[in-house]
């Protein structure tokens, strides 16, 4: 096992699928690590294959995504990044009616092996049309796969999934995430879709978290303790395809649920997820389930306004004790 940053362990698997694939190409590298910046082994990478990678594209992600399903459609693996996830929203006809149901319309002759790799989250810089976390809009499309990493290990294992699996598959990453260190096996680690990571094991109630809520609910569980609550915190690693039968244990087991997203709470993944557990778990349920999101609001700019917008640990506490109660 070595230590590595999140940034790094993704382009380590970005780099073994293309020294594996001959034909695999990267558009939009110059921003793939966001705030992290560059990294050694992605210039690296911009050297060997210089002919298989788009530095800077035009600023036109249906283009982009045209571009990436394409080549797709004609056997050549692509990885495209959108840079932010709000501007995914300019490519979702592609990816919606194109990507999405390609395999299905063809009657299983066309595949479509492309990546979409983009940043979501809050940005104190950005103005409310950046500051987005859509997946719960994708994985509204059907034939979309949706992956959502917590860490370095988690990021490695499924990027090598995604640049395998002959579905389109988007991966949404949040900036905070970055520069976060930890154990990363090495070699090859795939981590299999539609199997979720119990983070933390606990038996008082369970909270399902994507993403950097992961680590809230984390921290949130180290408070919990103090007062003797013992929280499990599940991560689903996907929520296309959900493994739901993990986190519907974890119910059974403790009997409550709370839930932390990012994507807004009306029609967002802890709709999803509650309504699945009303529907799975009704009569294994000590209280009601627990629903933290941003408001069904435009998100400002600047950190003092985004405070609002922000879910933190001392949040997640003060909600789930009067349920334990």
């Amino acid at each position: 096992m070595a230590k590595m940053r999140f940034a790094a362990a993704m382009v380590q698997a970005i780099a073994d699928r293309m020294h594996e694939d001959p034909q695999m190409t990267l558009i939009g590298s110059a921003y793939l690590l966001g705030p992290a910046g560059g990294h050694p082994l992605l210039d690296e990478l911009r050297e060997k294959y210089a002919r298989r990678i788009i530095d800077e594209p035009p600023i036109a992600e249906s283009a982009v995504a045209s571009l990436a399903i394409g080549a797709a459609m004609c056997g050549c693996r692509t990885l495209a990044h959108f840079g932010l996830a709000a501007f995914a929203v300019e490519a979702v006809s592609q990816l919606m009616h194109e990507a999405g149901v390609a395999h299905y319309q063809s009657n299983g002759q066309i595949r479509v092996p492309a990546v979409f790799t983009m940043m979501h989250g809050m940005n104190p810089t950005e103005h409310g049309q950046h500051n987005r976390s859509p997946y719960a809009m994708l994985a509204n499309c059907p034939g979309l796969q949706i992956v959502l990493a917590s860490t370095p290990a988690d990021i490695k294992g499924l990027m090598a999934t995604a640049l395998r699996s002959s579905n389109p598959t988007v991966v949404m990453n949040h900036p905070a995430l970055m520069p976060l260190q930890g154990e990363v096996p090495e070699g090859d680690c795939a981590i299999p879709f539609g199997r979720a990571d119990i983070k933390r094991e606990g038996g008082d109630i369970s909270i399902l978290a994507t993403s950097h809520k992961v680590h809230v609910a984390l921290a949130a569980a180290q408070l919990l303790e103090q007062d003797g609550i013992a929280a499990e915190v599940i991560d689903p690693r996907t929520i296309v395809p959900l493994d739901w039968e993990t986190i519907l244990q974890s119910i059974r087991k403790t009997g409550r649920l709370a839930i932390l997203d990012d994507s807004p709470p009306f029609c967002g993944f802890g709709a999803e997820a509650a309504a699945r557990a009303a529907e799975t778990a009704f009569d294994d349920l000590k209280s009601r389930v627990i629903r933290l999101a941003p408001p069904m609001a435009p998100i400002p700019p600047g950190s003092i306004a985004q405070a609002a917008f922000q879910i933190k640990p001392e949040q997640v506490v003060e909600a789930i004790l009067p349920t334990m109660r």
